[in-house]
């Protein structure tokens, strides 16, 4: 059963974080934020090391389709920042909202300082000017985590929840129904 409610899990934040991505990406506001550093948070904090990398990676990509950067950056870019949040986990726990927005702006924060690294390296386009810095280094990470602790961790808790109480209420009605199976 635990195994099941985790990948639902898994599912639904997926399904949050792809939300707000393509809210994100059809919708234009003034300030950015990382949706998908949250999603790639809870699979550090819960999964494997080779499902966290694969899993990161695939987001990656997803971004790489939706992005006018040059196709890999954001996967290369995503699975970099997984192998350093990933060894960092056990300091943390995801069911703690301080916890995972504080984990999560500290990807974000890599995520970003990589990003610049990386454009650098493999696209010129963009001037670097300086007044990024107080913006995009420090505001948008403490953003992300709150973003994350408060939808994609209060969608994940939630269903948890929904979960728990369904599977109780399941195994309650069919003690009734089926009295000579257990």
């Amino acid at each position: 059963m635990t195994q099941r409610k985790d990948l639902w899990s898994l599912s639904v934040a997926a399904c949050v974080t792809l939300t707000a991505i393509l809210i994100q990406a059809v919708a234009t506001f003034s300030f950015t934020l990382l949706p998908h550093m949250g999603w790639m948070a809870y699979v550090c904090l819960t999964g494997s090391f080779r499902g966290a990398l694969w899993a990161s990676m695939l987001m990656g990509v997803f971004l790489d389709l939706l992005s006018e950067d040059p196709i890999g950056v954001h996967a290369l870019n995503a699975t970099l920042v997984t192998l350093i949040l990933y060894r960092h986990r056990r300091l943390f726990t995801w069911d703690r909202p301080f916890h995972f927005a504080i984990y999560t702006s500290l990807g974000s924060f890599l995520y970003t300082l990589m990003q610049l690294f990386l454009s650098f390296l493999f696209d010129r386009r963009n001037p670097f000017e300086g007044q990024w810095i107080l913006g995009d280094l420090f505001v948008m990470p403490l953003a992300d985590g709150v973003y994350s602790a408060v939808c994609l961790l209060g969608a994940v808790v939630v269903f948890q929840k929904i979960y728990d109480w369904g599977h109780l209420h399941w195994h309650r009605v069919q003690k009734k129904l089926f009295p000579t199976l257990r």
